[in-house]
């Protein structure tokens, strides 16, 4: 890219979301990829440092003069095309605040810095919110869907999370109606991913919903019905449990010991059982 009449980059345009206040970690998302994609962000870390404008050169008569040193020129064209790059990507607000940064390894700096406070506390606050998500009356689906955004943000800020930690903050956000996923689950919990996970879930929510008496949609519904007559006995104060009750709980045992015997191919069983 580089070459002694000068450089010609290809960054495009800024992103459409500017950089404000609330969204350092957007913002980062959007304009690194350009800029790596570039092979430019040497720019960014001072890797790709600024050589001497001028170098000394010897004559043929043995004399020496300084001279324009031909590198200077095409870095100076490529840092200043990621400078404006990234400052046509700020908002006015931010702009006020970098008024004389005069190269892209100084804008960076200051704003990363400028940040750095709101980035950590935004890290904090997502992996509080992984850890203490707990499915509640969501359905499945919508469950997964938040544990997923909430890991895709943690990976975003440089904080990915592991498919065997997924797992964990999956299984201790559900409630006791899943206490047979978390079992057979745990026994295999290294080896399965959150993909793999929220297949079987998703099978097991539709074993029950075909088990249950209730027309609504999602699992939730579906186990007040199955576990009725448990509520119903546990407000009695644990007394009175009959036959009609193991016989509603039968089919969730069932269910329970083929997937602690295949946990891999859960989904298979559940749709043959």
């Amino acid at each position: 890219m580089a070459s002694s009449a000068g450089v010609a980059l290809n960054l495009g345009s800024p992103p459409s979301e500017k950089l404000a206040r609330g969204n350092f970690i957007l913002w980062k998302t959007q304009v690194l990829p350009t800029l790596q994609g570039a092979q430019v962000t040497g720019l960014l870390d001072n890797s790709d440092a600024a050589p001497s404008r001028m170098v000394e050169v010897t004559k043929a008569d043995k004399t020496t003069t300084l001279e324009l040193n031909p590198l200077y020129g095409p870095w100076i064209a490529k840092d200043q095309q990621v400078l404006s790059y990234l400052l046509n990507s700020m908002s006015p607000e931010i702009l006020a605040q970098v008024v004389g940064k005069d190269s892209a390894f100084e804008l960076w700096t200051t704003v990363t810095n400028l940040f750095a406070s709101q980035s950590q506390s935004r890290i904090t606050n997502l992996r509080i919110a992984i850890t203490n998500t707990k499915k509640g009356s969501m359905s499945s689906s919508a469950y997964m869907a938040k544990m997923k955004s909430l890991g895709d943000e943690l990976a975003a800020v440089g904080r990915p999370v592991s498919d065997p930690g997924m797992v964990d903050y999956i299984l201790a956000g559900l409630d006791r109606d899943y206490d047979s996923v978390v079992v057979a689950i745990g026994a295999v919990k290294n080896t399965i991913t959150a993909d793999d996970l929220f297949a079987q879930i998703s099978a097991f929510d539709q074993r029950m919903e075909m088990l249950g008496d209730s027309s609504s949609g999602g699992f939730h519904s579906s186990a007040i019905a199955v576990y009725r007559d448990r509520g119903q006995s546990r407000g009695r104060g644990g007394r009175g449990r009959g036959r009609g009750d193991r016989g509603d709980r039968q089919p969730v045992f069932q269910w329970r010991q083929r997937l602690q015997r295949a946990p891999s191919t859960a989904a298979t069983a559940t749709a043959g059982a």
